[in-house]
């Protein structure tokens, strides 16, 4: 869970944090404050979490990533600064990997890779921010899931990439899909479309897609 605190603008962290999600390491609860660089001197512009990663939007575009899917060697567990190459708008995390939408409309993701998550077939983990993809530009809004991501444009197109089930695929538009805005669970998606009408799809057990 992720809380801002005014006017001082701190970001606290607390809950399960045994990948450093939390931005400290612990086996069951832990508490920590953000480092003040990543706070100061204005307010944040988004934060996202999953069940192992944290993702926060500072003041000034950069994305702060701690947890699983933060890609160093040295796996620490305070917040890193993930080097994107323009400012981010928005920001959402999966499980081990995260994804931003940029103020050039395009996409950037980073963490774990092996379901096509960060949008390529290789490596397995996108140690660096991937480039923007050249099919998807014009992206307002961007969710996680588990291990896949959805993408709406400026025009309400909507793309998609990663393994939202089974079958991990590339990059592609969501075939008859508007929208206006997007969440994700592990392994189902939402839209919302300019009507506020809401359309789901993906794993529909426990009835999470709604009535049938």
């Amino acid at each position: 869970m992720l809380w801002p605190e005014r006017p001082q603008e701190r970001l606290y962290w607390w809950g399960w944090s045994a990948h450093g999600q939390c931005g400290a390491k612990a086996e069951k609860i832990a508490v920590a404050r953000a480092p003040a660089e990543l706070t100061a001197p204005g307010p944040l512009r988004d934060a996202a979490a999953s069940a192992f990663d944290s993702v926060v939007v500072d003041h000034g575009g950069g994305v702060w990533h701690c947890g699983k899917g933060v890609a160093t060697k040295e796996k620490p567990v305070a917040p890193v600064k993930i080097p994107l190459r323009a400012k981010a708008l928005r920001a959402a995390a999966g499980r081990g990997f995260a994804a931003a939408a940029l103020v050039d409309g395009r996409v950037a993701c980073w963490g774990a890779n092996d379901r096509q998550q960060c949008g390529v077939a290789e490596p397995k983990v996108a140690l660096v921010a991937q480039p923007a993809f050249p099919a998807v530009d014009g992206v307002v809004e961007v969710a996680c899931g588990a291990a896949f991501v959805v993408a709406v444009r400026a025009d309400g197109s909507v793309y998609t990439w990663g393994a939202i089930c089974d079958r991990a695929t590339a990059p592609a538009a969501v075939s008859g899909a508007t929208a206006v805005a997007c969440a994700a669970g592990d392994h189902h998606a939402l839209l919302l479309d300019r009507a506020g009408r809401a359309s789901s799809w993906g794993v529909a057990a426990t009835g999470r897609l709604g009535p049938s």
